[in-house]
């Protein structure tokens, strides 16, 4: 895309900077400037909630290419990977601020802007294919989410959210990262280094999310930092009774006998995760239809229950494959990318067709400075200025939150 052509985007991210920057002067220089934190009020206003000027909370038209297409699922990476938990986190601070700054019209206009905005991506057209979202797609998503979930006080989906990020989920911990902690999904990328080392940062400020998400909860599955699977299990079929599916067409089994045989005919099919059968009380079973699904971007679409015999009862029926045992780690994610990062070995020779081997490794600092904390190893701190010799994150307002282990 040319540049004329994300002036939205790079308007939004200004926004972002601006608000945060305000905000963290506000909160942290000694003289707490409250001018500092009614401009940021101004700016996020005047975005989001303000009737003349505000967004709507949806991103219909996200990517859209006149012409060709009006928006795109995907182009939500815009919101979850810039605004992240940053924007909650920003609204947070804010919220503190004296009745004259942080009004009770602004807190009814973003309760009521986020609310709707939490609803469009659990909802939406857009929202439900972006659940099958993989790779870097799926871990700011998840983050945002969290975040988003738990500003408005929605605990339900906070619980959902991290009860996937294991192995549930198409793009969770188990599906993005290999044994030898390769992410194949960034490898195989034409600038393969920038993604690896942009999910990874992604990934353990995720793990900080879901602690900081799960306070007061009692989440299934708390954020685990040395997790991955560790055990072989079997792979098992999800019943969505009076569904359809809505996943791509592979083939048509007329008259089967029973479910299960068009369950094993989808399973030596080479690309089948979804069987949707048809069948009534009194003639029994119709047909099935085999479908591929990405991750868990079902797409289902309701059917009214039979209430007569010789009406149809749709079923879809959906595959979750095992996970690999080793699966899952991001230490192992972070250890893997670490020597082309410090120069031990070569991107450019691993991974010949990618375009940005030589680039800077400077954006590995931050989860190097987490990591430090979260494993008690102190050698990933000293690895900051292997990754960047010119000490530009002690610059970067993530080096302000995130202080080296010790230092508070």
């Amino acid at each position: 895309l040319r540049d004329e052509n994300l002036e939205d985007l790079y308007t939004m991210i200004n926004m972002m900077d601006t608000a945060e920057v305000l905000a963290l002067a506000w909160w942290l220089l000694p003289e707490h400037d409250v001018t500092y934190a009614q401009t940021a009020v101004e700016v996020l206003r005047a975005w989001f909630w303000d009737e003349s000027t505000g967004m709507e909370p949806r991103l219909e038209y996200g990517g859209a290419q006149p012409g060709i297409y009006n928006g795109t699922a995907g182009a939500s990476i815009a919101f979850s990977y810039r605004l992240g938990t940053r924007l909650s986190d920003t609204m947070e601070l804010l919220k503190t601020a004296d009745a004259d700054v942080w009004t009770a019209a602004d807190a009814a206009g973003w309760a009521d802007w986020s609310g709707r905005w939490v609803e469009w991506m659990t909802t939406s057209e857009f929202g439900r294919i972006e659940l099958g979202a993989v790779g870097n797609h799926a871990t700011f998503l998840y983050s945002h989410k969290l975040a988003m979930a738990k500003a408005t006080g929605d605990d339900a989906l906070v619980l959902d959210v991290v009860a996937g990020l294991r192995t549930r989920e198409a793009g969770s911990l188990a599906w993005q990262i290999e044994p030898s902690g390769e992410m194949p999904i960034e490898t195989a990328r034409p600038t393969s280094k920038t993604y690896s080392i942009m999910n990874l940062n992604g990934l353990f400020l995720l793990g900080v999310a879901v602690e900081n998400a799960c306070r007061g909860l009692s989440c299934s599955s708390d954020w685990d930092w040395s997790w991955e699977v560790t055990s072989e299990t079997s792979g098992e079929w999800d019943a969505y009774e009076n569904t359809v599916a809505g996943c791509k067409w592979k083939e048509t089994i007329s008259n089967p006998s029973t479910v299960q045989d068009c369950k094993t005919s989808c399973l030596e099919h080479a690309e089948c995760n979804a069987v949707v059968s048809r069948q009534t009380e009194k003639y029994g079973l119709y047909q099935c239809y085999l479908q591929k699904c990405l991750g868990t971007a079902y797409d289902h679409s309701a059917t009214d229950p039979p209430t007569q015999p010789w009406d149809w009862k749709w079923t879809s029926h959906h595959y979750v494959a095992p996970p690999e045992v080793g699966t899952g780690s991001v230490r192992k994610a972070l250890d893997f990318v670490l020597p082309y990062a410090t120069g031990s070995k070569s991107w450019s020779e691993d991974f010949p067709y990618s375009l940005d081997g030589s680039n800077t490794s400077r954006d590995l600092a931050l989860p190097l400075r987490i990591a430090a904390g979260k494993y008690d190893d102190y050698a990933y701190e000293a690895d900051i200025s292997l990754v960047d010799p010119l000490d530009w994150f002690s610059y970067t307002f993530d080096s302000l939150l995130f202080p080296p282990p010790g230092s508070l």
